[in-house]
């Protein structure tokens, strides 16, 4: 699944805890925090980077977030971010069990 991303693929993710929204949209990026890659298959322990838990075989994965404009009651406007929007944080995706 996260080998296949590559720049510019978009991504759609369960959120869990926002009161709007059940998905957030995004698009891969390439990330310093990964060595200037998109993507990295995390080896080692359980911990959290940067707000997210990574297991062993999880993939780090970059990506900026595009937000609802407000422009619509269904929310299904979105605004690209800013050429020097910051990648903040990544998503976990784990091998499906």
């Amino acid at each position: 699944m996260g080998g296949d991303l590559a720049v510019g693929s978009w991504v759609l993710v369960e959120c869990f805890g926002d009161k709007e929204d059940d998905m957030w949209l995004g698009e891969v990026v390439n990330s310093v925090d990964l060595g200037g890659a998109c993507k990295r298959k995390y080896v080692g322990k359980a911990q959290h980077i940067k707000g997210t838990r990574y297991d062993g075989g999880d993939w780090r994965v970059a990506v900026v977030w595009y937000e609802r404009t407000g422009d619509d009651d269904e929310r299904l406007i979105f605004r690209e971010p800013p050429s020097d929007a910051d990648v903040d944080f990544s998503i976990a995706l784990s091998p499906a069990s």
